[in-house]
């Protein structure tokens, strides 16, 4: 039975991790045809809702490897927002609304240092550290390892585009 704990309990840290990286993308910075070319990542160009495109993750735990589709943690469908202000939210969709709600777990803080975004969540205090391997002016990549306390790996590749 601790080791089903255990297990949601990682793909808590997963779901937020997931959560808190809702916005890169893949494809050649310098590719104009894709929408816009390789900037500088800066504030300025970070602010805005980003929506994910891409989401591949997965969880291992004791050896086992469990794809975040089938724990149903897939990230699809997320958006995540950055204000001018270091606010930061997640929004989620809405099938039975048919719209966009803001997530009200996931709000928090956002600084960005070079290519790594931080985000503290108020929720919890956590602190999370996020690695843009790719960006330009309308798409961003995410690529992650991040251990937990209990022992286990969690991947994250993420590709988002800017909405606004």
């Amino acid at each position: 039975m601790k080791q089903k704990s255990n297990l949601w309990s990682m793909l808590s840290v997963m779901m937020v991790a997931m959560l808190s990286i809702g916005f890169a993308a893949c494809g050649s910075d310098d590719n104009d045809d894709e929408g816009g070319s390789s900037v500088t990542i800066s504030e300025a160009n970070l602010i805005g809702t980003w929506e994910t495109v891409l989401s591949e993750s997965y969880v291992i735990y004791n050896g086992q490897r469990y794809s975040a589709a089938e724990l149903e943690m897939d990230g699809e469908n997320d958006r995540a927002q950055f204000k001018a202000d270091h606010t930061y939210c997640t929004h989620y969709w809405n099938s039975r609304s048919q719209n966009w709600v803001v997530d009200q777990k996931d709000n928090g803080m956002w600084s960005l240092s070079g290519n790594i975004i931080t985000i503290k969540f108020d929720k919890d205090g956590d602190v999370h550290t996020i690695p843009i391997t790719e960006f330009s002016a309308s798409r961003m990549v995410i690529k992650q390892n991040e251990k937990d306390e209990e022992g286990g790996v969690i991947y994250i590749y993420q590709v988002l585009k800017k909405i606004d």
